[in-house]
């Protein structure tokens, strides 16, 4: 069996040279090695220990940044790119959107910077839309008021039937678009819905009839002038007229006969 390195350069090279003291040497320099090697593996030991402590304490770290950091930053990002969607949408129904262009780009990491300054440009961008928002609102309600006024005419106009409408039953004091007041004009819309549907059914039956009105109306005159032919008949036939026209043929019929019967003079 082969001695180890540092033993072997204790020992003589001549094992017949060797004495007690080397092998005593030799001996207590194994021993030594020995309890350092136990030593190093009890060290290693205690380090193994340390390292899966320090493995237990990072991940309890990692999980509390992700409770108490990563999570509410993601969720924070995450509310303010529904409230950019909500503000987006009230921006569009704008006569002129042009508030869409300013909104914030949303951030592309979520950290604690780039979240900070994407809160701060997108609450900058909705109160200018707020702004706008007001200016359209005012706006709209000025025309409301403008519509109500021209309503409250068209429903004083309905009271007493003017411009040839049928009187519709408002009472006085009633908003036009009262519930109360809209069920007298819906039941006068349909009214005047089924009646002029009566008038175009009636209407496509008189332009059906115009093909057989305009041969009635050739028969008519074909008529006309067959009663005309049977009225001057009638004329020539009553108070013996007739009797006289047939004498009166017969006579020229006679004196044609004469003249063709008397000789010719000759010359």
């Amino acid at each position: 069996m082969a001695l180890p390195a540092l033993v072997r350069d204790l020992i003589p090279a001549s094992t017949l040279t060797i004495t007690s003291g080397d092998v005593d040497t030799a001996k207590r320099i194994i021993a030594e090695r020995r309890g350092q090697l136990d030593a190093r593996s009890q060290d290693r030991e205690t380090a193994i220990r340390e390292l899966k402590k320090l493995t237990t304490t990072q991940q309890g770290l990692d999980q509390r940044r992700s409770r108490e950091i990563t999570g509410p930053l993601q969720a924070l990002a995450t509310y303010l790119e529904r409230r950019q969607d909500a503000t987006e949408q009230a921006v569009s129904v704008l006569p002129q959107d042009q508030l869409r262009d300013r909104m914030p780009a949303r951030p592309a990491a979520i950290t604690a910077e780039a979240v900070s300054a994407y809160a701060a440009a997108l609450a900058k961008a909705e109160a200018e839309a707020r702004g706008s928002m007001a200016c359209a609102a005012a706006a709209a309600g000025r025309e409301a008021s403008a519509r109500l006024a021209e309503l409250d005419t068209a429903a004083a106009g309905l009271r007493s039937g003017q411009q040839e409408t049928v009187a519709i039953a408002v009472a006085e004091g009633e908003q036009l678009l009262d519930p109360a007041a809209l069920d007298s004009v819906v039941a006068a819309e349909a009214s005047a819905r089924d009646a002029a549907r009566r008038h175009r059914t009636d209407q496509a039956a008189a332009q059906s009839q115009i093909p057989q009105a305009a041969s009635l109306d050739t028969a008519i005159r074909a008529g006309r002038a067959r009663l005309s032919a049977v009225d001057a008949l009638r004329g020539l036939l009553g108070d013996a007229k007739f009797h006289q026209y047939l004498t009166d043929r017969r006579a020229r019929a006679a004196g044609r006969r004469q003249r063709n019967l008397r000789p010719a003079v000759r010359r």
